[in-house]
């Protein structure tokens, strides 16, 4: 049955209040089928009677609430699942604790099925036989969490796995895989949704935090929610993992982001200074160019609530012309962070030169960073109006289309990018980006491939279209996801 924009918007609501999901255009038809399937899962007649028994189920043992979310937000995981990541973990993260009497707290928050805490638990138990360690695990879902606790996976769950560690800690049953007892008891499951005031996980209580290809469902409201909340979780000097599309940037300035062995993950700052970080094999912290996070406006690469439907003030304000006004300046002003600068100038920049096209990008994104997508989008289109540069145009539309969770619609538009120019890497990279947090591995390997063979050969200014990394941090990540 097709539901009307009002009955949606129902659901879409008490989602998005109780555990934060967001659902915009371009997911309403997962949402329609997911509710088709429960109404008629649960014997229910219309949505009318179905949003009584959502409402009714929370908080008893086998939820309805729970069931809609595990369908809506289902995705592929597996052991080592962006296995740079654990590389930092057993190369620079543990390491950095050395063999304290006091254990080492690491929480794996949305686990989904028990791959990702099951693999800390196998790289400890093989590589770190004298840390002492505890590991908590938890995800909204029961059926999931009663899955995690059977602990038997497919073949393809184990294939990523180190051979040393999948030959000795799993035994092969048909086609499945059995772990190991003895790696089961080293993970505590518990139910729990990261929202609840009640929330009973001890505050400043983990030094390791896992909480990936999480934040890409929630709204920016809920995003900052629970950056907040992952903050308190984290003891001083904790380290944050979030998943390869997402960022703290323009949420959470309390973190220090930090790169090693391919990886980038978050510190947490016991003070506003920078936390020094051993440099060689241990990993390094981003300079101050990569790392845009600390006490600064969010600019336009912070996820934000959906487009808005209409513009509420105009493009341009009466502001008052300075003597001079050139585009470097504006594009050194947001290359340093300093958007409401940035922003000022260019508008007047705009007032000498209403055309100029590379400023109206500039300006588009940096608007849609303050959450004004529809701004942005009609500087989109008119500058692929005036025929200058429609492969950047497509590619900052994308950019803010991803930020607006239209995530099918910022495929298509970096597609387009790159039908005008195949050579525009940034295109390419964000396109990768995409493809592995929507669980595309595949399509995601090709693209990163295709950020190898293109970066050398785009002759053009690229650094506005990158923007928290550098030109040495994309191929590096480019190189990492090809594997």
């Amino acid at each position: 049955m097709l539901f009307s924009t009002e009955q949606l918007q129902a659901v879409t609501d008490f989602l998005h209040r109780h555990c934060g999901l967001y659902f915009g255009d371009t997911h309403q038809r997962q949402l329609q089928d997911a509710l088709n399937h429960r109404i008629k899962k649960t014997g229910h007649l219309n949505l009318t009677s179905y949003i009584g028994l959502l409402k009714n189920s929370l908080g008893a043992i086998d939820e309805e609430f729970n069931h809609l979310v595990e369908e809506l937000t289902v995705g592929e995981t597996y052991f080592y699942r962006i296995a740079s990541h654990f590389t930092a973990l057993q190369y620079f993260v543990l390491p950095q604790f050395g063999l304290r009497d006091e254990p080492v707290n690491i929480l794996s928050a949305a686990c989904s099925s028990g791959e990702e805490p099951y693999s800390m638990a196998l790289l400890l138990h093989h590589y770190f036989p004298n840390q002492h360690f505890t590991i908590t695990a938890v995800d909204i879902d029961r059926n999931s969490l009663a899955l995690a606790q059977v602990g038997r996976y497919s073949k393809r769950s184990v294939n990523y796995l180190p051979e040393v560690i999948r030959d000795s800690y799993f035994q092969s049953h048909g086609a499945n895989y059995r772990l190991d007892e003895s790696i089961k008891k080293m993970v505590q499951f518990r139910q729990a949704n990261l929202f609840d005031a009640q929330l009973a996980l001890p505050d400043n209580g983990y030094d390791i935090i896992f909480c990936r290809n999480v934040m890409i469902y929630f709204s920016a409201e809920k995003i900052k929610q629970l950056s907040a909340r992952l903050y308190r979780l984290s003891r001083p000097n904790g380290y944050l993992f979030l998943g390869d599309a997402e960022t703290l940037r323009g949420y959470n300035n309390e973190y220090q982001l930090l790169e090693s062995h391919g990886a980038f993950f978050y510190q947490k700052k016991i003070t506003r200074q920078s936390i020094p970080v051993t440099s060689g094999l241990a990993g390094a912290a981003i300079s101050e160019r990569d790392n845009k996070t600390d006490n600064k406006a969010p600019t336009a690469h912070s996820f934000k609530p959906p487009i808005e439907t209409s513009l509420k003030t105009p493009l341009k304000t009466a502001v008052k012309i300075p003597e001079a006004v050139t585009f470097l300046q504006c594009r050194q002003a947001y290359l340093a962070d300093k958007s409401v600068i940035a922003q000022s100038s260019i508008k007047q920049l705009l007032l000498l030169e209403p055309d100029h096209w590379e400023a109206k990008l500039l300006l588009a994104m940096i608007e849609a960073g303050q959450g004004h997508y529809a701004r942005g989008m009609q500087l989109c289109l008119e500058v692929n109006a005036q025929n200058v540069a429609p492969h950047q145009s497509f590619f900052v539309a994308g950019v803010i289309q991803v930020e607006a969770k239209q995530l099918d619609e910022a495929k298509r538009s970096f597609e387009s990018a790159l039908f005008h120019e195949k050579l525009f890497f940034p295109a390419h990279f964000k396109l990768a980006l995409l493809h592995k947090a929507m669980g595309e591995d595949e399509k995601a390997k090709k693209s990163f491939a295709n950020v190898i063979k293109t970066m050398t050969l785009y002759q053009h200014d690229h650094q506005l279209y990158i923007g928290e990394f550098s030109i040495a941090t994309v191929e590096q990540i480019a190189r990492q996801g090809t594997k």
